[in-house]
Formats: C-alpha cells, sequence, structure tokens
C-alpha cells in the first residue's frame, strides 16, 4: 500500500507547485493499492498548483485520489491546471474526487472575467474492465462548469472536454466497464465551454447524476 500526500501546492503523486518545475506527467500505476491526496492546490495525482497533469496511465489495482481546494483528483492542478492523455483500464478500481476541480480531468480554471486559462481535459479514456467512481463537489464559484469527468473552466470560454468511455465493438465478454459520475453545478461527463466530446461505446454501464446542473452529458454552458 502507498499513501501520498502532497505538500503545499504540490500534488500527492505528480509535480510540485508554482515555480516548481514541469507539470506531472507520465506516471503510470499497474497494481496494488494506491492512496494519493493533493496539497493545497494539488491533484490527487497530476499536477501540482499551476500545472498541468499529463499521460497518466492506470492499468489494475485499487487507486483513490483526492484533489486538493481546487485540484482534480486525478489529472490538473488548480489555478489553470489542464488534463491530457489520463487512461484507466484493465482492471483498475479507482475512486476520484475533488472540490473546485474536476474528480478526473482539469484543475479549476485560473483568471477573471473572460479571462479564465486552463481547466481543460483532452483523452481522457475509460475501457477494459475498469471501475471508476468520480465525484466532483465544484462549488458555484469555481465549479459552475465543472465535470466529475471532464473540463473544470468557471465559464472560461477556451475549456475544452474529450472522454471516450468503452471500446468501439468490444462484446460483453471482452469488455465490462462500470462509471459512475456525479457532478454539482458541472455536467456528470463533459462540461467543456469552447468544445466537448464525450464518446460511449462497447460494453459500458454508466450512473451520472448532476444535482445543481440539467446537463448530465455535455455542457449547458457551451457546446
Amino acid at each position: 500500500t502507498v499513501t501520498a500526500e502532497g505538500g503545499p501546492g504540490g500534488a500527492g503523486i505528480g509535480s510540485g507547485g508554482e515555480g516548481d518545475g514541469d507539470g506531472g506527467s507520465h506516471i503510470t500505476i499497474t497494481g496494488g493499492t494506491v492512496n494519493a491526496i493533493g496539497g493545497y492546490w494539488g491533484a490527487g495525482i497530476g499536477g501540482g498548483g499551476f500545472k498541468s497533469g499529463n499521460d497518466i496511465t492506470i492499468t489494475g489495482g485499487t487507486v483513490t485520489a483526492e484533489g486538493g481546494t481546487c485540484g482534480a483528483g486525478i489529472g490538473g492542478g488548480g489555478n489553470g491546471g489542464n488534463a491530457e492523455n489520463i487512461i484507466i483500464r484493465g482492471h483498475s478500481k479507482v475512486t476520484a474526487t475533488a472540490g473546485d476541480g474536476a474528480a478526473i480531468g482539469g484543475g479549476s480554471a485560473n483568471g477573471s472575467g473572460n479571462d479564465y486559462v486552463g481547466g481543460s481535459a483532452k483523452g481522457i479514456v475509460i475501457r477494459d474492465h475498469a471501475t471508476v467512481v468520480a465525484k466532483s463537489d465544484g462549488g458555484y464559484w469555481l465549479g459552475d462548469s465543472c465535470a466529475a469527468i471532464g473540463a473544470a473552466g468557471d465559464k472560461g470560454k477556451d475549456t475544452e472536454a474529450e472522454v471516450t468511455i468503452g471500446t468501439a465493438g468490444a462484446t460483453a465478454e471482452q469488455e465490462d466497464v462500470h462509471v459512475t459520475a456525479t457532478g454539482l453545478y458541472g455536467s456528470a461527463i463533459g462540461s467543456g465551454i469552447k468544445d466537448t466530446k464525450v464518446t460511449i461505446q462497447g460494453h459500458s454501464t454508466i450512473r451520472m447524476e448532476s444535482r445543481k446542473n440539467s446537463t448530465a452529458i455535455g455542457s449547458n454552458y457551451g457546446n
């Protein structure tokens, strides 16, 4: 069992915060039990504050990831962290939670008015026999477009979300994906303002809830 907790601004597993080099990338978990808790602004797994979380692969094991203030559970750090190429596959069992970031995807955007940056989530893939539970409690001040799986843009005009669940053409014998996604002010899956693409295919079971947003899949504020 591995338990990792980030210091101020740092991810539980990944990068440090502002000024501490590049974002959290090329992270692979293949098995075991992993508990990762982000520090203030840090993702549980991925980027620290102001940093992106890219190329994160989970192929097995039981993983619990909790984002710090504004950070994603798995993905970008708070205050501008994007997420790209997060792949959860095999027989992984993943639980990801966040406050004002996506549970899996972008950390909260950073800026003011129409000048927000960060918060996008592209190349998010969940497939094979993975079981994923993702919950974001994004508050209204930062979370009104904050997905459980996807972007966390606070109505930022340039956030994008790209999520794929399942494998095209897979049968029940080949694949059995289970995803539970719960948003608060954002969609359960999606929430990109500039662009949202959600693909559900293969043999996938999805349970979704967006408690204060009318859109379960997609974006209530954008395309």
